[in-house]
């Protein structure tokens, strides 16, 4: 600390100096090692401004990174570094298209909004598919932030995903992908929209050379995870990722046994409260989804619903989104666990006057199928 600062104590007087180079890199390392000094970058970036004219889009990457990593985004600064995205991409690699897409997927929106043009996500977009075109592959650490930023970005490009498939046989077994890394890369790969997804599904369908070395890279999390008995949580989302995609390779399935033998162990539903969002309703749909561990998936619904119904009655759902009861519900149905009417009813509630264009496409189809068993349910004897 006391190196640091020193360090920005004659960086201050010396600032005026500065090449566009000697900027860039000062502004990028004092980011990256987490110095917080809102001085120092305002006067870093008065530098900048004066020197803009000089500035390599190389140099802009750096800077751009640098300043979002010390969290310190003024809109002046990043619209005069972001706004000609057309001219930066003639000089720009594909790693640093993507670090680009990355960091402007990390500001506040109202900068990202008002800093960058209209065609700044797909410039960036075109550059990196034109790489992919030719002998260029993905080092871990790009393909995980290109992850990241497209579905925060919504970025919907079939032949991006399609490459990325492709290089990943080589990702998963290059020595830096460890387990932080894969579940970056799986987390991101299911966190598409359904129309990429669907592409990444046919891919783990159709090449053995992706399954393999990734049944290797998920099992050796998966014996980690199973001797740890408050991993459940992380268990739970990385079987939703395996859910989403469609993925029932061995490791999932021990995924299944072991997420329920820790909540057994636990007690039954666990108590997630310092979490945003539960994530007991992603498991239900996951175990659904997948068809593992049946019976104790059904005990284990059976408590979830019971729970929805209890806590609909007290009123104490205001914590549960709209689309997490509505995993519950399907995934009760799908196992042939009864639902209450009660509960059915305030499903429909939350969902009665929602625009169903406004509805994600994952929502449409369980909201179907929940509607078309419940017709189904109405028109039997005895109903």
């Amino acid at each position: 600390r006391r190196l640091f600062r020193d360090l920005v104590k004659h960086t201050r007087s010396i600032a005026h100096t500065f090449s566009p180079l000697q900027l860039a890199r000062t502004i990028y390392g004092f980011g990256v090692a987490g110095v917080d000094d809102e001085p120092l970058y305002r006067t870093l970036c008065e530098n900048v401004l004066k020197q803009r004219k000089l500035l390599h889009a190389k140099n802009i990457v750096e800077i751009v990174v640098g300043l979002a990593e010390a969290e310190y985004t003024p809109l002046k600064i990043m619209s005069v570094l972001l706004k000609d995205s057309q001219d930066m991409t003639r000089w720009l690699a594909a790693e640093d298209a993507i670090q680009l897409l990355h960091v402007v997927s990390r500001l506040p929106k109202e900068v990202s909004r008002e800093a960058c043009s209209d065609t700044f996500v797909d410039d960036m977009a075109a550059l990196v598919r034109r790489r992919m075109q030719g002998w260029w592959r993905l080092r871990p650490n790009d393909m995980a932030d290109l992850l990241e930023a497209m579905r925060a970005l919504d970025l919907e490009d079939v032949f991006i995903i399609e490459n990325i498939c492709k290089q990943l046989p080589r990702v998963l077994q290059d020595p830096a992908c460890n387990s932080s890394l894969l579940l970056q890369l799986w987390g991101g790969l299911a966190e598409l929209p359904l129309q990429t997804r669907r592409a990444v599904k046919e891919s783990l369908h159709r090449r053995d050379k992706i399954v393999i070395p990734l049944e290797e890279k998920l099992g050796d999390v998966v014996a980690k995870w199973a001797e740890d008995e408050e991993s459940a949580r992380t268990q739970a989302l990385l079987l939703y990722a395996c859910a989403r995609l469609g993925y029932d390779g061995a490791s999932a399935r021990s995924l299944s046994g072991s997420v329920l033998q820790a909540i057994a162990a636990a007690g039954g539903i666990p108590d997630d409260s310092q979490h945003s969002q539960p994530w007991w309703p992603l498991l239900c749909w996951s175990l659904a989804e997948l068809q593992h561990e049946l019976s104790s998936a059904r005990e284990f619904v059976t408590q979830c619903v019971g729970a929805l119904e209890e806590d609909f009655a007290s009123g104490h759902l205001g914590r549960l989104e709209s689309n997490a009861i509505l995993q519950v519900v399907w995934a009760a149905l799908a196992l042939d666990v009864p639902v209450p009417h009660s509960v059915l009813r305030r499903l429909s509630e939350r969902f009665e006057g929602q625009d169903p264009q406004q509805l994600e496409l994952d929502q449409l189809h369980l909201l179907r199928s929940v509607a078309l068993d419940n017709a189904l349910q109405q028109q039997r004897p005895g109903r």
